[in-house]
C-alpha cells in the first residue's frame, strides 16, 4: 500500500483521488453524491499521480509518476491550464489558503518541509521533523499546519515555528487528519486492533492558542480507514477512503517464475519457522494474534490474546521451546518469551528504551533487539541481553541502527539504520561495523540458512552476499502492492529452503460519505 496513493480532493460538486489499474495511474473523479467514475484528462503528463489540491478546490496539485525526475505541476479545474513549478521528486505538497504558495516534502529528505511560491521562485525550508513526513495539512486561516511523524501528528506555525505534539497524551498509532473548512474540527485516523478508525476534536481558543476536545471516535467496525478524511464544502460530511483489509500468502516459485499460495493462501505475516523445520509462527492479519502450527497448517494454537497489543516479529528459540515476540503498543514497546505449547508471555525487556526487533543467537544464549523508537525521532541503538544474567549490553558503534538480525552461524549481526536507507554488518571477530552495498530498499532483512546471503525488500526482493556486497534479484515484485503490517511497509520472509514469501494486498478499497451531526 502506498500512502500517496490516498488522497481525496474536492471542489464542492466532485470528489477527485487516484486511480491505479493496470493502464497505471490516473485521477478519477465522481460526484459527492456518488455515481459513476470517470477520469479526468490530464495532457501534460502521461501518469499523473495526485498529491494535494487548493482549499477551495479549484486546482489540483498532480507529478508524473513514472517520469525520470518529476516535477509538480497545478491543473485548473475542470479543465484549466496545466502548469509546471520546477520542484523535482515531490511526496506530498499543498497550496496555502491563499494560493500563493506551495508546501512540499521530497525524497531527498522527507524529514524536510519546505515551501516555494507558486511562480516557482523564493524557495526555502519551514521546518525539519522528528522523522519522515508521511503527509501534512494546513488549517484553513493558514496559520498552522500539521503532519504525521513517527506515527504520531505534529503541530507548527507555518512560518516553522513552535513545533510540538499534537494531541500529546494520546497513546494510540496516529495517521493523517484534516480540518473543516470553518477549522473548529480536526479529524484524523488511528489504529487500535481492528484497524484505522476515524476521530475528531473541535478546537476553540485565539487562532494562535487553540484548544483542543477529547478525541471523539466517529467510526466502528471492519471498515478501515487509514487516509486523511476530508470534510465537505459545508463541513457536514467526511468522504474518507475505506479498506477491508485481507492478505494473501504466497511464495515464489524461481523455476516458472511465479508467485503461488503458501500454506492455502492464508492472511498473515511474519513468518519464522523453527530450526527443524517442522513447525511455524505467524500474526494473522489483520486481528494481529500471534499463532503457531504444523507447517501443514494442522496443530494451531493460539499464543496471545487481548489484551496484548499488535504483536511482531516472532523468533523460535534454537531449541524450538519459545517464541520471541515484540508488542508495538504506542508509545511503549515490550519483547516477552511465550513457551511454544502455549502459557502466559513472559516479560523480558520493557521500558523506557522501547526495545524491539527480537533476534537469537544460534546458542540460544542471548538475544539482540534494537531501541528506542525510529519513528518518534529518538536515537537508537543494538543490545544483547544475556538470558542468564539478565543483563542487556550495547553493542559498540550501533547508534542510529535499529532492526538487527543475527547470522545463523552466529558470526554477525545485521542491522539498519535508523532512517531504513542504509544495512550494516557487525563482526564478532572484529568487534567493527561495515556497511553493506544494498539497492534500493534495505526493508525486512533476513539471512539465508547458510549466511551467505542478506535479503532485503524495496521494489523488488534482492539478496545481497556479504563476502563482496554482490546484489542479485531474488524475487521480482512487478507492482505487486503488498500487504500492510501494524508497522508499515511490506514484510517479507524466507521459508526453511530460502525460498521468498510475501504477503499480497487482497483487501477491498472503496470511497465513503459519512454524515456528521453536531451536538
Amino acid at each position: 500500500m502506498i500512502w500517496l496513493l490516498h488522497k481525496v480532493v474536492t471542489d464542492g460538486t466532485s470528489l477527485y483521488f487516484n486511480d491505479l489499474n493496470k493502464s497505471g495511474p490516473n485521477i478519477a473523479q465522481v460526484s459527492t453524491r456518488g455515481g459513476e467514475v470517470s477520469y479526468l484528462s490530464v495532457s501534460a503528463v502521461r501518469d499523473p499521480l495526485l498529491v494535494g489540491g487548493s482549499l477551495d478546490g479549484t486546482e489540483l496539485l498532480f507529478f508524473d509518476s513514472l517520469a525520470e525526475n518529476p516535477g509538480l505541476w497545478v491543473s485548473q479545474l475542470p479543465n484549466g491550464p496545466q502548469r509546471k513549478i520546477d520542484i523535482p521528486s515531490v511526496t506530498f505538497a499543498s497550496l496555502a489558503p491563499d494560493g500563493k504558495q506551495v508546501f512540499y516534502t521530497q525524497t531527498s529528505d522527507t524529514r524536510k518541509l519546505n515551501r516555494i511560491d507558486i511562480d516557482g521562485s523564493n524557495r526555502r525550508l519551514v521546518l525539519t521533523a522528528p522523522d519522515r513526513i508521511r503527509d501534512f495539512a494546513i488549517s484553513p486561516d493558514g496559520r498552522r499546519i500539521r503532519f504525521v511523524a513517527g506515527y504520531r501528528i505534529w503541530e507548527a506555525c507555518t512560518d516553522g515555528t513552535e513545533l510540538h505534539r499534537f494531541l500529546p497524551q494520546y497513546d494510540r498509532k496516529m495517521c493523517c487528519g484534516g480540518w473543516s473548512p470553518d477549522g473548529r474540527i480536526y479529524s484524523f485516523a488511528s489504529l487500535d486492533r481492528d484497524g484505522y478508525n476515524l476521530w475528531a476534536v473541535t478546537e476553540s481558543g485565539p487562532p494562535g492558542l487553540p484548544r483542543q476536545s477529547a478525541p471523539v471516535q466517529l467510526t466502528y467496525g471492519p471498515i478501515s480507514f487509514r487516509a486523511a478524511p476530508l470534510f465537505s464544502k459545508d463541513g457536514r460530511q467526511i468522504f474518507a477512503l475505506g479498506q477491508l483489509e485481507r492478505g494473501e500468502l504466497l511464495v515464489y516459485d524461481a523455476a516458472s517464475q511465479q508467485f503461488q499460495p503458501f500454506m492455502n493462501g492464508m492472511s498473515a505475516s511474519f513468518l519464522d519457522f523453527s530450526r527443524d523445520g517442522q513447525w511455524v509462527t505467524y500474526v494473522t492479519f489483520p486481528g494481529n494474534v500471534l499463532w503457531r502450527s504444523r507447517i501443514d497448517g494442522s496443530e494451531r494454537l493460539q499464543l496471545t490474546f487481548p489484551p496484548m497489543g499488535f504483536v511482531g516479529n516472532p523468533r523460535w528459540s534454537p531449541d524450538g521451546r519459545f517464541i520471541a515476540f515484540m508488542e508495538w503498543g504506542f508509545p511503549e514497546r515490550k519483547i516477552y518469551l511465550v513457551p511454544a505449547d502455549g502459557g502466559s508471555p513472559m516479560l523480558l525487556a520493557g521500558g523506557d528504551f522501547r526495545p524491539a526487533d527480537p533476534t537469537w543467537s544460534p546458542d540460544g544464549k542471548a538475544i539482540a533487539y534494537g531501541g528506542s523508537d525510529v519513528y518518534d525521532g529518538g536515537g537508537t541503538e543494538v543490545r544483547i541481553f544475556d538470558l542468564e544474567t539478565r543483563q542487556s549490553r550495547t553493542i559498540p558503534g550501533s547508534q542510529h541502527m535499529f532492526g538487527p538480525r543475527w547470522s545463523p552461524d552466529g558470526r554477525f549481526i545485521a542491522a539498519n539504520s535508523d532512517d531504513s536507507t542504509r544495512l550494516f554488518l557487525y563482526s564478532f571477530e572484529t568487534g567493527l561495523w561495515k556497511e553493506l552495498h544494498s539497492p534500493d530498499g534495505v526493508g525486512w532483512p533476513a539471512w539465508s540458512h547458510d549466511s551467505r546471503y542478506l535479503y532485503v525488500g524495496g521494489s523488488a526482493i534482492d539478496r545481497i552476499r556479504v563476502e563482496d556486497s554482490h546484489v542479485e534479484l531474488a524475487a521480482p515484485l512487478n507492482g505487486m502492492e503488498m500487504g500492510m503490517a501494524v508497522i508499515e511497509g511490506g514484510w517479507f520472509g524466507l521459508t526453511p529452503d530460502d525460498r521468498v514469501i510475501v504477503l499480497r494486498d487482497r483487501g477491498t478499497e472503496e470511497l465513503y460519505s459519512l454524515d456528521l451531526e453536531y451536538r
